[in-house]
């Protein structure tokens, strides 16, 4: 499309005419404006004209002009002026359109682009929020400039939110006009504290390439039942408008993954269930993995120490925890194999264990129950076979 000319791509829709337009434009100021087409029908031939108007509509901020078959660029340094100018007078447009700050030099300071810029390193660089209460950080920040007041990690946290609900609507607006299938990938996550999150992924193809994104990070609060987690994720990507494109959804091979396709349905009706569920085949490798490693290491048999009051019945539930003044026993429910090597025990307890034994996961429970079936019916073959 961009190697014709206006009369050539007269009859296409302008979404067509811009979406080649795109492909050409790699400064990252174009992300501050959005373009449109004008079309001149008193000149011969016909002509097309691109304009770019501040996506904040700002009054001094004028739109740029120019004609498509002048090769549809613009000069980036007058835009990267343009945008400075323009992030000057509101620092907080910033947190939309981040990147082309940086293509237009300087940054003048201000406490809000001061915020704005740690938020977004910590939302697209993979920081934490504990960065800034470093005193290293707070060093060099004094250094650089005296005075400054850098904010604590419950502001910087309250400021990732504020962006992630600001560009959660741009995202929803891009979707909504692609308006073509998406792919999920769901996968789920316990962090150290025991909390229990659902990543919910979508992969999506535009002019030619291959995008992925984690559109949410679900915290869970309930039982983990295929039920539960079809809500959950219906309930996201209903949020983004984007149930009615969800066309496969990859999981890894956990039984609760097969009662989640079955049950999102229920909250998807044009999701189609069980015949759209993809399984993750790294999961499937590490599974073989597994049951391969099992033969060369003795099976770990955990030890699990209960605390009673003595007296007391003996039960396998954790009891209610003793005061200083009861009386407690150690009650032994099972030990570990005296005759089994230490560093079997190690390799063999990380092979079939759960992370965290406290809150272990369905694809750890899966991971279990899977290699240990598989390695009870290799033996009974090698029985069989003499």
């Amino acid at each position: 499309i961009n190697n014709k000319t206006d009369e050539e791509v007269w009859d296409l829709p302008d979404s067509d005419i811009l979406d080649a337009l795109r492909l050409k434009w790699q400064a990252d100021v174009y992300d501050h404006f959005t373009p449109s087409l004008v079309r001149d029908l008193s000149t011969t031939p016909r002509s097309i004209k691109i304009v770019l108007t501040c996506k904040f509509n700002g009054p001094r901020h004028n739109s740029s002009e120019r004609r498509r078959d002048a090769k549809g660029s613009f000069n980036t340094s007058n835009l990267a002026s343009s945008v400075k100018t323009c992030v000057g007078r509101d620092p907080a447009r910033a947190a939309l359109i981040p990147l082309p700050i940086a293509s237009a030099g300087t940054i003048p300071y201000s406490e809000a682009m001061h915020r704005t810029l740690i938020a977004l390193r910590c939302a697209s660089s993979k920081r934490s929020f504990n960065q800034v209460e470093d005193k290293w950080y707070r060093m060099e920040v004094a250094m650089l400039r005296p005075g400054t007041v850098v904010p604590s990690a419950d502001t910087v946290a309250k400021d990732v939110q504020r962006l992630y609900v600001l560009v959660a609507q741009d995202v929803k607006a891009y979707f909504l006009k692609r308006g073509r299938d998406v792919h999920g990938v769901v996968d789920g996550w316990t962090a150290p504290i025991a909390e229990n999150y659902l990543g919910a992924g979508i992969i999506w193809e535009d002019m030619g390439r291959i995008f992925e994104i984690v559109l949410e990070f679900i915290r869970l609060t309930d039982r983990h039942t295929g039920d539960y987690l079809a809500s959950q994720l219906a309930d996201t990507l209903n949020r983004y408008g984007l149930a009615e494109f969800l066309h496969f959804l990859m999981m890894d091979n956990a039984g609760n993954c097969n009662t989640t396709a079955v049950c999102l349905p229920k909250y998807i009706p044009t999701f189609r269930g069980i015949l759209a569920r993809g399984r993750c085949f790294t999961h499937i490798i590490q599974l073989v993995a597994k049951a391969v490693i099992s033969f060369f290491f003795k099976q770990a048999k955990r030890k699990k120490v209960v605390k009673s009051k003595k007296g007391s019945a003996k039960r396998t539930t954790a009891p209610s925890a003793p005061t200083e003044n009861d009386d407690v026993e150690e009650v032994i429910l099972w030990e570990d194999d005296p005759s089994a090597d230490a560093e079997d025990l190690a390799m063999a307890a990380e092979i079939h264990e759960p992370a965290d034994d406290a809150s272990p996961t369905g694809q750890d429970i899966h991971d279990v129950n899977v290699t240990n079936t598989l390695r009870g019916v290799a033996i009974q073959h090698m029985r069989t076979a003499g």
